[in-house]
């Protein structure tokens, strides 16, 4: 048996949750001695590079003309891929496992996003069937077509486990991002910088602390435009902006707390990461939340005047209400995670369609 995982997308995926869904994938496939993984597509990730090579009793690497003369002769075979053509992959079992949106794409032009739409269609056509890990992506599949619904797999992947990081390497990671300082992570829109920016100046004035803010946007054209609108802030010297593709888990582990506003489909990915990391999440108002996740953390207006303010003050004042927070969004993921616990396995659904 052969399952081939394309490792490109067209879609707007930050790099690393690409590199850690390949990863969830081999995972939870890799004990099984009779199937051959194939990871097909060019791999520059050092991560995914290095678990490549610590699992190479396991996998096999092709490029897509190698894996198109190789499944030539092999009828036993399917294929995952994460939004990408697959004109080598005829006649074959195929899985869309889509992490983003055409939406997602806000930095492309008109025509490239008419593009992407009109292939996100095909994909989804095409698939024999749409894998689905969370809430979140049945969500806005079914908004997209309900008729899509009969297509789509929940799948349980061993994602975000629970690996606590040590206190040196956190500390190594505020180093990195932070100058050696704790800090606030927050996933904004350019729109929302301004204004995010103005209550964090109320909290630097109330508290005079060394806590940084970390402002990350979603792509380089809003970065720049965000530096634009940095000139002339007093607490410059202590926000610190990023761009989507870098962000990391790590990163997430070592904040002191997450602000999420403007997100895009792809990045709910980290939160069950972010619950599991014991990290509180503090969700502005107008983010899309699937039924019941409004328990992951606190629900309140960004735009409010002080409300943000006090909410950051509140939380680094007071360390046992920040830590009971992030226990609480812990217990009800676990409860939420217990109750769903009758999706299948990753490998049942490829063992039950490769025959």
């Amino acid at each position: 048996m052969h399952l081939l995982i394309a490792t490109e997308t067209k879609l707007q995926v930050p790099r690393s949750i690409l590199e850690c869904t390949i990863i969830d994938l081999v995972s939870s496939l890799g004990a099984n001695q009779q199937l051959h993984i194939v990871l097909v597509g060019t791999l520059t990730a050092d991560n995914l590079n290095l678990y490549c090579a610590q699992k190479k009793y396991m996998l096999s690497m092709m490029t897509k003309w190698e894996a198109a003369k190789f499944l030539k002769k092999e009828a036993n075979a399917a294929i995952v891929h994460f939004g990408v053509h697959i004109n080598w992959a005829q006649q074959h079992q195929v899985y869309f496992f889509p992490l983003a949106l055409p939406e997602d794409a806000k930095n492309k032009s008109f025509l490239a996003l008419f593009f992407i739409k009109k292939a996100f269609t095909v994909w989804l056509s095409n698939a024999h069937k749409i894998l689905c890990y969370n809430d979140w992506t049945i969500f806005y599949i079914q908004q997209i077509d309900p008729k899509l619904m009969d297509k789509i797999v929940n799948i349980q992947l061993p994602i975000a486990p629970d690996l606590p990081l040590q206190w040196d390497q956190l500390a190594a990671i505020k180093a990195q991002i932070a100058k050696g300082n704790n800090y606030f992570l927050c996933f904004t829109s350019l729109e929302k910088v301004i204004p995010i920016l103005k209550e964090f100046s109320i909290f630097k004035k109330w508290q005079h602390s060394t806590m940084q803010l970390l402002l990350v946007l979603e792509n380089k054209q809003m970065l720049t435009k965000a530096q634009e609108q940095l000139k002339g802030y007093k607490f410059k010297e202590d926000v610190v902006l990023q761009n989507l593709e870098e962000v990391c888990n790590e990163w997430i582990a070592a904040s002191y707390a997450i602000l999420w506003e403007g997100n895009t489909f792809s990045t709910t990915y980290w939160f069950t990461n972010i619950i599991r990391y014991e990290i509180p999440i503090l969700f502005d108002i107008k983010t899309k939340l699937p039924s019941g996740w409004g328990k992951a953390g606190e629900v309140f207006s960004f735009s409010t005047q002080l409300a943000l303010s006090n909410h950051l003050k509140l939380y680094y004042k007071d360390e046992l209400y920040r830590h009971e927070r992030a226990l609480a969004a812990k217990d009800w993921l676990v409860g939420m995670l217990s109750a769903t616990d009758h999706s299948p396995l990753f490998n049942n659904i490829v063992f039950s369609h490769i025959k």
